[in-house]
């Protein structure tokens, strides 16, 4: 019975699931920046950080979308973001917050689900809703990370959000 749970543990199971709440398809700005605020790996998903980070950046620049990612930290939360927005002069924002605290945050087990908002500057409006849901049983060589930004990604593009010539990658 224990080895029995042992193969099952070892086996894995990795799902990052996104679906589209509401998508403004009157939005036709071409995107060439986007503002990332907040990210699957805060507090105790770390270990996901450098897969999300260099999937988001590669995923976007196909399309040629440059990326700014900013976490949540504590304190100064709206100057950081207010100065970051004056800095970089994105045409969008897209928000991350979790929907509820990832469960069993472990490198073994973790369920996770965020509320996802694309925001454009320009035209100061909600442009695009989401929700995004990542499960993860121990996968030998998994990257969370990864999985998770090119889920986003893929939505984003599958909804005609990033341009004509930006595809949801295989």
């Amino acid at each position: 019975m224990a080895l029995g749970a042992v193969v099952m543990l070892l086996s894995g199971c990795v799902r990052s699931e996104n679906h589209t709440v509401m998508v403004d398809h009157g939005f036709h700005e071409t995107i060439r920046q986007i503002v990332v605020y907040g990210s699957p790996d805060q507090s105790h998903m770390r270990w996901i950080r450098g897969g999300y980070d260099q999937a988001m950046r590669q995923d976007f620049a196909q399309c040629g979308i440059s990326l700014t990612l900013m976490r949540h930290e504590d304190g100064d939360e709206i100057d950081r973001l207010q100065q970051t927005i004056e800095i970089v002069r994105p045409d969008v924002l897209l928000m991350m917050a979790p929907v509820n605290a990832p469960r069993d945050n472990t490198m073994f087990d973790v369920h996770g689900e965020y509320k996802l908002t694309l925001f454009s500057v320009k035209e100061h409006r909600f442009v695009w809703r989401g929700r995004q849901k990542l499960s993860a049983i121990y996968e030998p060589g998994a990257d969370l990370g990864a999985r998770f930004a090119r889920t986003l990604f893929n939505r984003l593009a599958g909804d005609g959000l990033l341009g004509a010539g930006c595809h949801p990658s295989p």
